[in-house]
């Protein structure tokens, strides 16, 4: 048997192609001396194309579709996660990947806020008045 893989068509982006994770390649990815952020890195990289840089980019509804073809298609390593009552350091390791993601979504969207607006995201153009 093969490395499952799905190719889904994401409506202004084009075709993303999510593949099934290697547990080999989690254990790597987790021994290494990096945050839980660059550890999905890893492991989403592996498994994502285009990579996760350019996608956290895009908009939650599109973010989505990705989402929902990755925990299908790696349906199998959740349910033997969970038979070898791992799940709970998978349900850690999920809650730090949300915050990672959350900062990288925060951080592209003050990317794209600056790069429209022409400024530093929360930076102020005008001077405070005097009181």
């Amino acid at each position: 048997m093969s490395r499952r893989i799905k190719v889904i068509n994401v409506d202004g982006r084009g075709e993303v192609t999510v593949k099934e994770v290697s547990p080999l390649g989690v254990w790597k990815a987790s021994q290494g001396e990096g945050s839980w952020l660059e550890l999905f890195k890893t492991m989403a990289d592996d498994a994502v194309s285009p990579p996760v840089g350019e996608i956290v980019t895009w908009y939650p509804s599109e973010i989505e579709q990705v989402v929902d073809a990755f925990l299908a298609i790696n349906s199998s390593f959740f349910v033997i996660a969970r038979k070898l009552k791992v799940d709970g350091l998978l349900e850690n390791l999920v809650a730090e990947m949300a915050t990672g993601l959350q900062l990288l979504y925060a951080d592209s969207s003050k990317a794209a806020m600056a790069q429209l607006l022409g400024t530093t995201a929360g930076a102020s153009s005008s001077t405070p008045s005097a009181p």
